[in-house]
């Protein structure tokens, strides 16, 4: 997975990274070898990071409370553990030059039920806090900037309007389609993308129409291992990330991440691909080539 995020960084040199969760399997990283890896490395590219937890990242017996403040003494991180629903609810700013062009909020989606932490067994979800933190701090932005900015969220476990919008596109009839865009079913509003499985979502109450009234127009989330996509859909961007690390299941030669290019008004999402060589997992009898 390191190698796969040098060659990322390699050869976009971002100014900002932002990691949507299950950054770590927690339940394979007790001694917490692996989260501390993945600081250092994060570290070593000298650019802002911004993390949000996913629903497998707190499985670890170091606690919640320890991972926090890793990434809290981390030196390039953006990162608030909060004081609502979760752990890792913050807005960051992205500028150019003194102007204010758009903001991140990062949420936590929860869901991690293997530990035994009252903080962080939650079922998986966004709770009405952590939504009346991204309205407060839309307001107080507003207020300081005299005007809207656009904005950002992103979290880890997928809401159902991502289904929704695939359903309104025509891109997915049921619960078991799979599909490219532009392949199988007629691309429209210039989406692209691919899903090859079927997943779960949070369930939502107008969750659009709050997106729409604190000036958030595009939604990033992981989690799902087969789908990487750009869905317009009432105003909103929703977008899979390309999953970057090959553990547990992944698409052999899908391996990358998402570029986001900002504009003062506006933004492109593109999936890139990593450099590096991987094929199957070696327990699906094939071996990887990495030179």
């Amino acid at each position: 997975c390191g190698n796969h995020i040098r060659s990322l960084v390699t050869q976009n040199r971002p100014d900002l990274i932002i990691l949507t969760g299950d950054i770590v399997y927690g339940s394979f990283d007790d001694a917490g070898t692996t989260y501390r890896y993945m600081c250092d490395l994060m570290d070593s590219f000298q650019i802002p990071w911004a993390p949000v937890f996913g629903n497998h990242d707190n499985e670890s017996k170091m606690g919640v409370a320890w991972q926090c403040e890793q990434f809290e003494k981390s030196k390039y991180w953006l990162f608030k553990r909060g004081n609502v629903t979760g752990n890792g609810n913050y807005t960051v700013g992205v500028a150019i030059g003194d102007s204010l062009i758009r903001v991140i909020h990062m949420l936590d989606s929860n869901g991690c039920c293997s530990c035994d932490d009252p903080s962080v067994t939650k079922i998986e979800g966004i709770y009405p806090d952590q939504l009346e933190l991204v309205a407060s701090n839309t307001a107080r932005i507003r207020l300081a900037q005299n005007r809207a900015v656009p904005a950002f969220v992103a979290f880890h476990i997928p809401v159902d309007c991502f289904k929704e919008a695939e359903m309104a596109k025509g891109y997915r009839t049921g619960n078991d389609d799979t599909y490219v865009i532009g392949v199988d079913v007629e691309a429209k509003d210039n989406d692209r993308g691919f899903c090859h499985e079927t997943y779960r979502t949070i369930p939502t109450k107008n969750f659009c129409e709050f997106l729409n009234a604190q000036n958030i127009n595009g939604v990033f989330v992981g989690h799902i291992h087969k789908a990487c996509y750009s869905i317009s859909y009432k105003d909103v961007v929703w977008t899979f990330g390309l999953k970057t690390g090959q553990y547990d299941y992944h698409m052999p030669y899908q391996l990358g991440g998402t570029l986001i290019m900002l504009t003062e008004n506006d933004f492109s999402v593109y999936a890139l691909q990593s450099l590096v060589p991987c094929g199957a997992m070696p327990t699906t009898g094939a071996l990887n080539s990495l030179s």
